[in-house]
């Protein structure tokens, strides 16, 4: 590939990882996974080498996040739980509400609104689009439970 050769010019390492990601996402958004696979395996040989703590783990929990998604879309579970284990360093509401959305998928809605609980308290503090999502997974566990006006509630605040 082409941006390959261009990159052995630079050295900066976190610049590396971004690029490596940014490549990852857009072949996870075009579907091909396995390709995006790759360039998070590259982000995160990158990552690792970078030499402020705070930053390195941010960047690696980022990369951790899409490679666990892109494990998900493919099937394969157990490397996604892998993934999982990794991020749950420094979480965000989305890590919870998809390990929720996994347990309703399995009728276990104990298990759902418990990761429900911890989506929600993570996303006190975080964005809008993070407590809208968390009220959606609230509202689909109410549908599951066959609880319709909390359900509807859920999906209709403001």
């Amino acid at each position: 590939m082409e941006y390959v050769s261009k990159h052995k010019k630079i050295n900066d390492k976190e610049l590396l990882a971004k690029l490596h990601l940014v490549y990852g996402r857009n072949y996870y958004g075009l579907g091909l996974y396995e390709k995006g696979i790759s360039s998070f395996n590259e982000a995160i040989r990158h990552a690792r080498e970078i030499k402020d703590e705070k930053s390195r783990d941010k960047q690696l929990y980022y990369i951790y996040e899409w490679k666990r998604s892109s494990f998900e879309l493919l099937g394969m579970k157990d490397s996604a739980r892998v993934m999982e284990h990794k991020c749950m360093k420094s979480p965000i509401p989305m890590l919870f509400i998809e390990i929720a959305e996994r347990h309703m998928a399995s009728k276990k809605l104990d298990s759902a609104e418990y990761f429900l609980n911890k989506a929600s308290i993570l996303a006190q503090p975080a964005s809008i689009e993070a407590k809208s999502n968390v009220l959606r997974g609230y509202g689909e566990l109410y549908l599951a439970k066959k609880e319709y006006n909390k359900a509807l509630e859920s999906f209709l605040i403001p």
